[in-house]
């Protein structure tokens, strides 16, 4: 839904005459590329990614096959089978978090960095997250500081709907997402991209679909 939306908003607001490529930033908890795959290119991933895959040894990234939908799951670990780091001779491993490994430095770094630079007359809209997974929860707590526009869509309220107030939407991404969409074509909606810094919507979501960007509307 939220790769959808990502692609859609991108070509409703390029557009515009003031748009910036730069006014759209992705910060998700997801490991699946759906979002670079939708288009977006400034994306921080704070869980890695299973699209990229690296040494167990000392790190060093490996080049594996990329995913063949018409090949089984069987035929993807077989192709991979006998695959070693070129410069160390590890093994590989997929380039993401798991359970008990801390947050990769740099990402972390990146979303910190870019709710930093919310202001007023900017938007974050954080969907699909509980608030309680950390440190990535810290990323909507710090825009909420920046005078930025908060805009939560959820099923359900969260800790972060009942300390912060942001303007709650209750019901499915899907769904709202493409009321958003819809409202970016009406005539009242304000101009995308009015300076230089980054309007955002953030999705902290474990879930496969969703993630966090920027969006003014």
């Amino acid at each position: 839904a939220l790769s959808q939306f990502e692609s859609e908003f991108r070509k409703k607001a390029s557009s515009r005459p003031n748009y910036s490529k730069s006014c759209f930033t992705t910060v998700t908890m997801n490991v699946d590329n759906l979002h670079q795959r939708a288009g977006s290119t400034n994306v921080h991933e704070l869980h890695g990614s299973t699209s990229r895959h690296r040494c167990v040894e000392k790190g060093h990234m490996i080049a594996l096959n990329e995913y063949d939908p018409t090949k089984t799951d069987e035929e993807h670990i077989q192709a991979s089978i006998g695959v070693r780091c070129a410069v160390c001779d590890g093994f590989p491993r997929p380039d993401c978090v798991l359970f008990t490994e801390a947050l990769p430095n740099e990402p972390w770094v990146q979303a910190e960095y870019a709710a930093e630079q919310l202001r007023g007359g900017d938007v974050c809209i954080v969907i699909g997250t509980t608030a309680s997974v950390y440190p990535a929860a810290y990323i909507p707590e710090i825009a909420s500081t920046r005078n930025a526009t908060m805009i939560e869509i959820n099923m359900d309220e969260t800790r972060f709907t009942r300390a912060f107030k942001p303007i709650f939407l209750r019901g499915k991404a899907s769904d709202l997402l493409e009321e958003l969409l819809a409202e970016l074509d009406s005539e009242e909606a304000p101009a995308l991209g009015h300076d230089k810094h980054s309007n955002a919507m953030l999705d902290l979501s474990a879930a496969t679909e969703e993630a966090r960007e920027n969006v003014a509307v």
